[in-house]
């Protein structure tokens, strides 16, 4: 026998030849002879008598040579190759010649021990069972080394003699997807070992008594971080009941139990689960159901997710929003929202009242449409809130609205801004917010007639200083003639009348000054009857003429506290106001009186002429 080289190792790229020439095929070689026919050693069988096609010999032959693995017939006496077919020449690159009276331990090594295989391999020879050999076996390739294959032994017991037949088949593109296989399949495992949703599956199983039950086929590790708990503790299927947080736990039991008897072929369900540390979390599990043809369901796959962020988020956005509509329907002023045609989307309350239909009945509306408002007034409006759309800018304004009920306009402080779904998104409307003003712009003229009365009675009260100045040195040279002018002089009698006029120019300057100035508010007693005496001296000379005063005192003192200034102030601007409501002339009476409770009458019938 030639030498051929064994001790290469497994897949090695190292070219062994087989140097077996021809003329080395005698029977010179110890141990060795000619090959020989082996399909001479079948017998004949009773078919091959009526058509050739079914004689043994010939049907072994074409099948020995038409199969597509590489077949090795040899002795199991001596380990020798008899007989190979094509494709064992193909598969390891020597000729048929070179490969007969070989060793098939020069051509087959097992991958992981070189001896052990090679026991293996000898000792299936002595066993009549087929042996199997499904990993780990190497064939010697003249170009690519050693070569994985499956090997199949098995013994045929022919007539004359028994042979070994080797079935080598190649294995490497089985190898090849198999790692392939192992490679997506460990990529899966990560991926679902670093997923946020739990995977699991279970199936339907027959216990040794007869019962069906669910047991889990497979627990992703994230289900185990998500409860908290080893998934080696979940084996049936509603043990998982026991993660399910008490409220929820009849609830899940009653949904998974229904889904199982009905025809539906997927299933959701949002529950809570609790953890051993007392954390409670909110999860979202997504079912589908494989069914028999008869609607059995025999097999659940389910996906798991934490939706604690997302229902504490739900929750926050349903908290929010219940406050905004709190506080928009609390909102006294009006209210409303439009679309960039300035059709009404909605509005609160106060909007709906004020345009005297429910919103739903205003959607869809233009102004015009709602407000009996000139077409001057609109098309202003209409130009402002297109320029809020256009500019992205806040315009206020004040505007007489007439209301929808007829009554009296109401002036309105408006406000009109842009409406935008996100903070730099261009305006998709405007939102106008408008406030009545009526009654504020009635005080804000009352207040601008406070305050040039104000002005007007510093006026008066700078011309009295200086007129008051004047009648100082009046009287004082009054006083001095006075003390030159003889008793019985009829100078002295007009000098005396001088005085006393002059005394009482001063008398009304004086109350000139005191109702101008201001100063801080006093609280001292005040009788009435004696201030309403001396403010009628004055305001005899500042009313119509054709105004006669009649003043009815109490018989009693009408003492109260208060600012004296204040009280004049009180009294004039109720004698100019009831001198306002006789243009033609009357009568005007200021009566005092003690009243039993201090409550103004009952009721005030307006100003007469008498």
């Amino acid at each position: 026998m030639p030498p051929f080289p064994t001790d290469s190792p497994p897949n090695s790229k190292t070219n062994a030849k087989l140097s077996i020439p021809t003329a080395d095929l005698g029977a010179d070689r110890p141990g060795f002879r000619i090959p020989f026919s082996p399909w001479k050693l079948l017998p004949p069988t009773p078919m091959s008598e009526t058509h050739p096609l079914f004689a043994s010999a010939e049907l072994a032959r074409v099948l020995f040579e038409e199969s597509g693995d590489a077949l090795f017939l040899l002795d199991p006496e001596t380990d020798q190759i008899l007989e190979v077919n094509p494709v064992a020449s193909r598969l390891t690159g020597f000729r048929r010649q070179e490969l007969l009276g070989i060793s098939s331990g020069a051509l087959f090594r097992y991958e992981a021990n070189h001896s052990h295989g090679q026991h293996r391999l000898r000792g299936a020879f002595t066993k009549t069972v087929v042996f199997h050999g499904q990993d780990g076996y190497l064939l010697r390739s003249k170009q690519q080394g050693w070569i994985p294959v499956t090997l199949t032994v098995s013994r045929l017991h022919l007539p004359q003699r028994t042979l070994g037949l080797l079935v080598a088949r190649d294995d490497r593109e089985r190898r090849e997807n198999l790692q392939q296989l192992r490679r997506v399949e460990a990529e899966l495992r990560s991926v679902l070992a670093h997923s946020p949703a739990a995977l699991w599956s279970a199936e339907r199983i027959t216990t040794s008594s007869g019962k069906s039950t669910w047991r889990f086929r497979y627990i992703s590790p994230a289900l185990g971080r998500l409860i908290g708990r080893p998934v080696e503790a979940f084996h049936q299927l509603f043990q998982w009941l026991e993660a399910v947080h008490p409220e929820d736990r009849d609830h899940c039991d009653n949904w998974l139990k229904q889904l199982l008897s009905s025809k539906a072929l997927h299933g959701e369900h949002q529950y809570r689960i609790c953890t051993p540390q007392g954390e409670t979390r909110w999860v979202r599990d997504r079912l589908t159901i494989v069914r028999e043809e008869s609607g059995r369901a025999v097999r659940l796959d389910g996906c798991l997710v934490d939706v604690t962020e997302q229902q504490a988020a739900a929750a926050e956005l349903v908290r929010q929003n219940t406050l905004l509509h709190s506080l928009f329907a609390s909102v006294p002023d009006m209210i409303c929202y439009k679309d960039r045609d300035l059709r009404f989307l909605g509005g609160n309350a106060v909007f709906a009242q004020f345009a005297g239909r429910p919103i739903e009945q205003l959607i869809g509306l233009r102004c015009e449409d709602v407000f009996p408002v000139p077409l001057e007034v609109i098309q202003r409006r209409q130009q402002i809130e297109k320029e809020v759309l256009k500019t992205g800018e806040t315009i206020r304004n004040r505007e007489a609205i007439p209301r929808p009920t007829g009554e009296p306009p109401l002036l309105l402080d408006i406000v009109v801004a842009p409406l935008r779904t996100a903070p730099e998104s261009p305006p998709s409307g405007v939102i106008i917010v408008a406030r009545d003003v009526t009654e504020q712009a009635r005080l804000e003229e009352q207040l601008r007639q406070s305050q040039k009365l104000e002005a007007l009675g510093q006026l008066a009260g700078g011309i009295a200083h200086d007129f008051n100045n004047l009648l100082t040195v009046i009287l004082g040279n009054l006083e001095l003639a006075l003390t030159q002018a003889q008793t019985a002089s009829p100078i002295r009698a007009c000098l005396e009348s001088a005085a006393h006029a002059a005394q009482q120019a001063a008398e009304l300057t004086r109350q000139m000054l005191g109702f101008a100035r201001r100063q801080p508010l006093q609280n001292v007693p005040i009788d009435l009857n004696t201030l309403i005496r001396e403010e009628i001296r004055l305001l005899r000379r500042s009313i119509d003429p054709r105004i006669t005063i009649h003043y009815q005192p109490a018989e009693e003192p009408a003492s109260i506290r208060g600012d004296p200034v204040q009280m004049q102030q009180v009294l004039m601007n109720l004698c100019l106001n009831a001198r306002d409501a006789m243009p033609e002339g009357g009568r005007l009476t200021i009566t005092t009186a003690i009243l039993p409770q201090a409550t103004p009458p009952a009721s005030a019938g307006p100003a007469s002429s008498e």
